[in-house]
């Protein structure tokens, strides 16, 4: 009899927390209603002030009335079904849910509410007000099953079982944890020796191949400023030749001439004076193609620098680093386990370089497809600065993946 009577007890429970359940939403629905009326402007002069002042009123009364009278019935309904039971010797924990059960209803008894709205776009304060609380009958119900509970002889018994219980589940949720976390090390550890090799592999190539094509580019160039140097100092030498031969050729011719050739003798001088300037521009030639020639074999490491940067930046999109595993931050809450979970399913996810905005990450991530946006940018917040980064272009916020 006495699980029987146990049973009956606890199916009461759960049928008062069903009928309160379906009171809470009818409450919220009233609520909604209350709300959209005392959101209205009310306008004095129009002939509705009053009525709407008067429904909002009347509204208030009756869904707090409704919800108020739904949850005391409540009491009494759970206290005349179960008392009857106790002559049966139910087990203390059905006596616990019952007294557990009725302190709720009693509690959620006690109702303060108001309601504001306005006049002429001008506030009028509260246009409606109610307080509720639990009735004496009620209060004595509760204290009755509270007494019946705190005097039951199992009562210490049960307790001190709950609280072996709760800790045995701890420490199952502890041991549990810790071996996840464990394993999560131990295996982060390992894909984290993986990528440190795979790493250094790739940094060694990149900086071969720079160096090797730094080197073979410093040697072209370097050949290239002698070659243009050589050519440069052969064409002024060139000339100089040229212009003093020809010098010569007029001093020759000059010197030749009789006393009467003046127009021969202005002839010879005059090129002999066009040789001066050529031969004076041969030097020039010959000056610059020196100065070009230190001007560029200085400047050949700066060159040499900017080309390194170019290269660097080629063999980096040439040979991309791998991934970085992601270090979990050990937890002890299971739903904590769970968010970083999801988070690790992102960081998973997301491609280096590539910028992802919140849209995008939810239909990218079969984690985040079924959650609301709130959720997933809380999730984001968490790994900002940590593993991605957030950027914002053009009024669009992009998150990507920080670059180790």
């Amino acid at each position: 009899m006495d699980n029987q009577a146990t049973q009956t007890m606890l199916q009461a429970v759960e049928a008062a927390k069903a009928s309160a359940r379906k009171a809470e939403s009818t409450y919220s629905a009233g609520v909604s209603k209350i709300n959209r009326l005392a959101s209205q402007q009310i306008r004095l002069g129009v002939g509705t002030a009053v009525s709407q002042v008067s429904d909002i009123a009347s509204t208030v009364r009756r869904v707090n009335d409704d919800y108020f009278a739904a949850f005391q019935t409540l009491v009494a309904m759970l206290d005349s079904q179960c008392r009857p039971l106790l002559a049966y010797n139910p087990e203390v924990f059905a006596i616990r849910e019952v007294r557990d059960t009725i302190k709720w209803l009693n509690d959620e008894s006690e109702i303060k509410t108001t309601f504001s709205a306005s006049v002429n776009d001008s506030s009028r304060g509260d246009v409606a007000a109610v307080s509720y609380v639990p009735t004496m009958e009620n209060k004595m119900i509760q204290k009755f099953w509270e007494t019946v509970y705190d005097t039951h002889p199992g009562k210490d018994k049960f307790e001190q079982a709950e609280r072996q219980k709760a800790q045995m589940q701890k420490e199952s949720i502890e041991n549990r944890v810790k071996a996840e976390n464990d394993a999560y090390k131990k295996s982060y550890e390992t894909a984290l020796a993986a990528w440190s090799e795979k790493r250094a592999e790739i940094q060694k190539k990149r900086e071969a191949e720079v160096k090797r094509e730094l080197e073979q580019l410093k040697k072209d160039r370097k050949q290239d400023i002698e070659k243009r140097y050589a050519q440069s100092l052969k064409n002024g030498q060139n000339h100089k030749t040229f212009c003093e031969n020809k010098k010569k050729g007029h001093e020759r011719a000059l010197a030749k001439l009789g006393f009467f050739n003046f127009a021969k003798k202005r002839e010879a001088k005059e090129g002999i004076k066009i040789s001066i300037c050529g031969i004076a521009e041969a030097e020039r030639m010959i000056e610059t193609a020196e100065r070009v020639y230190q001007k560029e074999t200085a400047e050949l490491d700066a060159w040499i620098r900017a080309q390194k940067a170019v290269l660097e930046e080629k063999v980096r999109k040439k040979y991309p680093m791998p991934k970085k595993p992601r270090k979990q931050t050990a937890y002890t809450v299971p739903q904590k386990i769970v968010d970083e979970s999801t988070r690790q399913e992102i960081y998973e996810a997301m491609e280096p370089g590539r910028k992802y905005t919140m849209a995008e990450l939810m239909d990218t991530v079969p984690a985040l497809a079924d959650m609301t946006q709130t959720r997933v940018s809380g999730h984001l917040r968490q790994m900002i600065d940590v593993d991605i980064e957030r950027i914002e272009e053009d009024r669009t916020v992009y998150f990507r993946l920080i670059e180790v």
